[in-house]
């Protein structure tokens, strides 16, 4: 029953050619048009109890005529007294095709309508379909629902702003206790009555401490292996930095730019109904951290100069939301990536499963030389929209939401994505599904 066949009608004004200029118009079928005028007819009846006297529009009784009138009136008003006026005219852009249905529900029980007439008007939106009428040519049917990304629907949440009181009591009594207890050990200690064993020798300590106290030197954990690394800083960090096709020093902060960036997309993807208001104030860090640049030495690559895998401690910096909002929308669908192995275990299972190989059959491995950092931004975000066309139903809206998320993760690195971000891992591999499409697969 809930079935409709769109076709478009041209508008009045505007470029013929231009897909805005057009008005769908659905034809549905008889059934749905008594149901829907019987609810029409009885909401009417208290509608002029329930919406201001200054709408106008879809209210029984009431004129748009009425509403110039009191402008009108207004104007002289103003003339009269001698007061300044200003009048703004407000018009929300396909304002029926951007109804939020969980809204419509809420804005329905805020009324006071009872859940028996919420369920009939929603049943109206229960997977309603509809098939394009196009040159007389009528496409299959698909499910009309609302795209929008939400935070609930993403798992994601606000970071609780609750802080203590200043005094509180279970918090204040279990602190005083250690405090307590430290102040016995060391009590004892220089009592000489607690004696600490120490597992270092005294040659260890004064090597150790003279690689604390050596600045020119950065240990850090090796890339592989377990191992520890001493490194030069400026060697290390100046190796990596100086790949000017990967990154591009800046002569200022611009963190204030992208927060105005972050907050006018927010804004406009909140009007037009593409993210809900709480995965808007998500996006928008507040009180950003500046992000950690370093690396981590690749000895295995080279054990005297070994190369530096880019690291950028993101938690809490202004891009964080974004990366995480991305990597929630694209690591649910990585498993659909046709060569998607989830890890060694996946891997043995699948060599397993391939059974008695014929002769002359070679096992060939790939591995792409700094995945991360090679990928080209225009590539890599091509990469994702094609992906998500061919594996999601997204809105045109939710698609470019996507693009412009990505777009603003690589405000300034030219090429690739660090390791740290939370999107990093399904980009890459998202990429490197495409480049099997197009370089091995042929397509």
């Amino acid at each position: 029953m809930l079935m409709a066949t769109v076709s478009v009608i041209p508008k009045s004004k505007g470029d013929p050619e231009a897909m805005e200029n057009f008005r769908p118009i659905s034809l549905i079928n008889v059934d749905i048009k008594i149901y829907s005028k019987i609810l029409a007819d009885r909401i009417s009846l208290i509608l002029p109890r329930l919406i201001p006297n200054d709408q106008m529009g879809f209210v029984k009784g009431r004129q748009p005529a009425d509403a110039t009138r009191r402008i009108i009136d207004i104007m002289s008003w103003a003339r009269k007294n001698k007061l300044p006026l200003a009048l703004l005219s407000l018009d929300a852009e396909k304002a029926f095709d951007r109804v939020d249905w969980d809204f419509l529900r809420e804005s329905l029980a805020k009324f006071g309508f009872d859940e028996s007439m919420i369920s009939h008007i929603m049943a109206l939106y229960s997977e309603p379909k509809a098939s394009i009428c196009c040159n007389c040519q009528i496409s299959d049917p698909f499910c009309i629902k609302n795209a929008k990304f939400t935070l609930n629907a993403l798992n994601l949440r606000v970071h609780s702003s609750f802080q203590p009181p200043h005094i509180y009591h279970p918090v204040e009594t279990y602190i005083e206790f250690v405090r307590n207890d430290i102040k016995k050990v060391l009590e004892s200690i220089e009592r000489g009555n607690h004696h600490v064993r120490h597992n270092l020798t005294i040659e260890e300590k004064k090597a150790l401490s003279t690689l604390k106290e050596n600045k020119q030197i950065i240990i850090k954990p090796a890339d592989k292996g377990g191992f520890y690394s001493g490194v030069g800083s400026r060697l290390l960090h100046a190796t990596q930095l100086s790949d000017s096709d990967s990154y591009q020093p800046i002569s200022n902060n611009p963190t204030f730019e992208v927060s105005k960036e972050i907050k006018d997309l927010v804004a406009h993807y909140t009007t037009i109904g593409t993210i809900d208001t709480k995965l808007g104030e998500f996006l928008v860090k507040q009180h950003p951290v500046t992000p950690v640049f370093y690396t981590i030495p690749k000895i295995h690559k080279h054990p005297l100069r070994p190369p530096g895998h880019p690291i950028v401690a993101s938690t809490e910096s202004l891009l964080s939301p974004l990366a995480i909002t991305l990597d929630k929308i694209l690591s649910p669908l990585v498993p659909k990536i046709k060569s998607y192995l989830k890890d060694t275990t996946d891997f043995l299972t699948s060599l397993q499963n391939i059974g008695r190989l014929p002769m002359n059959c070679l096992l060939v491995a790939m591995d792409v030389n700094s995945l991360y950092t090679s990928i080209r931004h225009p590539d890599g975000i091509e990469s994702v929209i094609s992906f998500l066309s061919r594996h999601t139903d997204f809105s045109s809206h939710q698609y470019k939401f996507c693009k412009d998320l990505l777009t603003l993760m690589f405000f300034i690195q030219k090429r690739g994505t660090a390791m740290g971000s939370n999107m990093a891992p399904p980009y890459a591999n998202i990429f490197m599904d495409q480049y099997e499409l197009s370089y091995i697969e042929g397509e």
